[in-house]
């Protein structure tokens, strides 16, 4: 997973931003002049919700085309994320995250809809992936929404003082890349895909 190339995972937050990109090929191009790039993947995703208890989980079916290698490595991944939006200057997510992989996708479905859960939303996004000191950046095309960059975080904690911070370096990744604070998009991608829906 792209992700752990850039850092290890452990019991913290994710603090993530995101913003609506007009321009997908210059926005990349200006990463490449100061991040890292790290590979890309295609990531196909499956939202399963249990009415019961409003919980939801996450089936994601992912290529990852890093470049240590040619041949793309696919996994399938579980999530549930607890998730907070968080307001300062934009809007921020803070989500504490349970991932683990699968090889029975089949059986693990049959297992979700046992216990209730019934399939609510997918999503596929292509994404390209760099690392500028301990952020990760990816580009996105998401269909029917269009490109979007995305910024996160790892943190042990969520005080104000560490958010203020992370925020900060996120609008200055932000100007770096030519893009203004007023395309921050605050609703999730779910939300921006049911409102097309």
């Amino acid at each position: 997973q792209l992700k752990k190339l850039c850092y290890n995972r452990s019991k913290m937050y994710e603090i993530e931003i995101k913003a609506h990109v007009n321009d997908r090929h210059k926005v990349q191009t200006i990463l490449d002049s100061f991040a890292v790039y790290v590979g890309s993947c295609h990531k196909k995703d499956v939202y399963f919700k249990n009415n019961c208890n409003n919980l939801q989980i996450r089936i994601r079916d992912q290529e990852n085309f890093s470049v240590q290698s040619t041949e793309p490595k696919k996994t399938i991944l579980v999530t549930y994320k607890r998730k907070e939006r968080l307001k300062t200057d934009g809007t921020m997510e803070v989500n504490q995250e349970e991932e683990f992989t699968i090889n029975n996708r089949e059986s693990f479905m049959v297992f979700l809809q046992d216990a209730g859960f019934v399939p609510v939303l997918e999503k596929e996004k292509k994404v390209s992936t760099w690392k500028y000191e301990h952020v990760l950046i990816e580009v996105c095309t998401i269909p029917l929404l269009g490109d979007f960059i995305e910024m996160e975080v790892l943190s042990e904690t969520k005080d104000k003082k560490t958010l203020e911070a992370i925020h900060n370096r996120f609008l200055l990744i932000l100007k770096k890349c030519n893009i203004s604070e007023t395309e921050i998009e605050d609703k999730f991608y779910s939300e921006l895909l049911a409102e097309k829906k």
